[in-house]
């Protein structure tokens, strides 16, 4: 995280009231919520209440059922220890996505009942961790602006369901090999 970006988390830990902020050597600062009780009480009910998106949501799936492992006292016995590290080489980039064929969360299906709507604060969120606001210079115009998400290709829906809010299906398009993005620009300055 940049400096000028601390003041950010600063407001995240202070929302959760939990957590400790932590400098690491490369100089960036990452916000850590170390203790059980924290995890428990708050981080997991606030993901309850505010679902994650896309295939975010099974690491957090796999993130509590990990803490039903601590809670339970498993991680004691070599059963439980085998449980943590067969949740911990499923998540993030090492899930593997061969089962998934765009991976969709039941509360992002418009004909779900438990439907969430994308509104603006979740977007705004959203692209202010997996956004870029960019301008573009060249040679006929002074500067073009441009927003640019990328996602992971099996987050097909999350990405398109974005691209809708902006009222902007079809920039949606495939990026690096194994990614999505929206692009959204071409206002020339």
């Amino acid at each position: 995280m940049l400096d000028n970006e601390v003041e950010l988390l600063k407001m995240v830990k202070s929302f959760f009231n939990c957590g400790v902020l932590r400098q690491n050597n490369n100089g960036t600062v990452d916000f850590e919520i170390n203790d059980f009780s924290s995890l428990k009480t708050i981080l997991i009910p606030h993901f309850l209440k505010y679902p994650l998106r896309g295939t975010k949501y099974l690491d957090f799936l796999s993130f509590k059922e990990a803490s039903h492992i601590f809670e339970n006292r498993e991680h004691l016995l070599e059963e439980g220890v085998n449980k943590l590290y067969l949740l911990r080489r499923g998540m993030n980039s090492q899930r593997d996505f061969s089962k998934f064929n765009y991976y969709t969360p039941n509360h992002t299906k418009q004909s779900n009942t438990n439907y969430i709507p994308i509104n603006g604060h979740y977007v705004n969120g959203f692209i202010a961790g997996d956004g870029c606001l960019f301008l573009s210079t060249g040679n006929n115009h002074f500067a073009t602006m441009h927003l640019s998400i990328s996602q992971h290709i099996n987050n097909r829906s999350l990405i398109e369901s974005i691209a809708k809010y902006f009222e902007s299906p079809s920039k949606v398009y495939l990026g690096r090999p194994r990614d999505l993005q929206i692009n959204l620009g071409g206002v020339q300055l």
